[in-house]
């Protein structure tokens, strides 16, 4: 005769838990992460100053650099000079790590960064992508083109030829610009391919006669 004899046995699982991945805090954090690090997602929270604010098209730089800023929805109406607070993840853009923005908050006004001169060289490197530059040449054309109004100005320097959009103008004529030197203070937009393969650039400046 065998009796059988049940025994309570407790059985407990145990889960490692990963530690909570830290936010990072500057735009250049996540400028340097790889295109598939940027799509992990990770958890960005931020204070820049605003240097270009459209529907399609926001910047924003922190001391360390400049970057694009993508909202998955419309958060906030900033205006360049403004500092905002920023949570929300990376992404690996188009061309470059970009943030796709959760949360914005208007944290106070403030002034532009100071631009920082660079050559066509610079440019043409992507390295000046989304950032707040300067750059001297000459004006060869101006137009008007979408709504609400802006300008499109041509300029040549170093043999090469560059878009520029800005709001106004520092003239009264349009005309009165073509074949001037002037100096742009702006956000440089990088062009690209669908290969992320970069083939020019163009800016989002207000133009000084120099």
């Amino acid at each position: 005769l065998f009796a059988a004899c049940a025994v309570p046995v407790s059985i407990q699982s145990v889960f490692a838990q990963e530690p909570p991945v830290e936010p990072l805090r500057t735009a250049a954090q996540v400028r340097t992460l790889t295109p598939q690090q940027a799509a992990a997602h990770r958890p960005v929270r931020l204070q820049g100053v605003v240097t270009y604010w459209e529907v399609y098209l926001r910047f924003l730089q922190d001391e360390s650099a400049g970057i694009y800023l993508l909202e998955n929805t419309n958060l906030l109406a900033a205006t360049p000079g403004q500092i905002i607070e920023v949570e929300g993840v990376t992404s690996p853009g188009e061309y470059a790590p970009i943030i796709v923005a959760t949360a914005t908050r208007l944290v106070a006004d403030g002034r532009l960064p100071a631009a920082q001169p660079v050559s066509v060289e610079d440019l043409l490197t992507g390295r000046e992508d989304s950032q707040f530059v300067e750059l001297g040449g000459i004006v060869r054309s101006v137009r008007a083109s979408g709504e609400p109004k802006q300008y499109e100005v041509d300029l040549v320097a170093g043999g090469e030829r560059f878009t520029t959009h800005t709001r106004q103008l520092p003239v009264a004529q349009a005309g009165e610009l073509v074949d001037s030197t002037v100096k742009v203070r702006g956000v440089c937009a990088s062009l690209f391919n669908r290969e992320r393969q970069l083939f020019g650039a163009d800016f989002r400046i207000d133009a000084e006669r120099g």
